[in-house]
């Protein structure tokens, strides 16, 4: 957890204009000490707003959520909102390219990523430090 005392002061703003134009709305969610110490920690160490964090987190949940939903119904969402269809392997192409690394190494972060924070979720609720998650029929998301 990063020491208060000693820790630069960061704007509210990183000079990023996001692709999503103005952001006008906000969403008020309560949430525990350690999520909220967890983004800290992450907007420290990516040197970002706090906000920024939250809200790329956020999005990256929320579009992935909605094109899983969107795929499963037959519908293909578009990687930007337009009339750009692409499958799974286009997107991870694209992505692990934005990256500047090979698509197995963008597989495993992404796995890495889920699985851990999947992990650290259980962990929690087995200690009942948190509400039931919605999960599919195999327990998972």
């Amino acid at each position: 957890m990063p020491d208060p005392m000693n820790s630069t002061t960061m704007l509210a703003r990183s000079g990023h204009t996001d692709p999503g134009g103005k952001m006008t709305s906000r969403l008020d969610v309560p949430c525990s000490d350690e999520l909220n110490d967890a983004f800290i920690t992450i907007s420290t160490l990516r040197s970002r707003p706090k906000a920024e964090c939250i809200r790329e987190s956020l999005e990256q949940d929320a579009w992935g959520a909605l094109a899983i939903a969107q795929r499963r119904m037959g519908n293909h969402v578009a990687a930007d909102h337009s009339d750009c269809h692409i499958g799974m392997e286009e997107a991870l192409t694209a992505l692990a390219t934005l990256h500047g690394i090979s698509v197995q190494e963008y597989k495993d972060a992404v796995l890495e990523r889920h699985a851990f924070g999947r992990l650290v979720m259980a962990v929690r609720m087995t200690r009942g430090a948190t509400k039931s998650h919605p999960t599919n029929s195999r327990g998972i998301l």
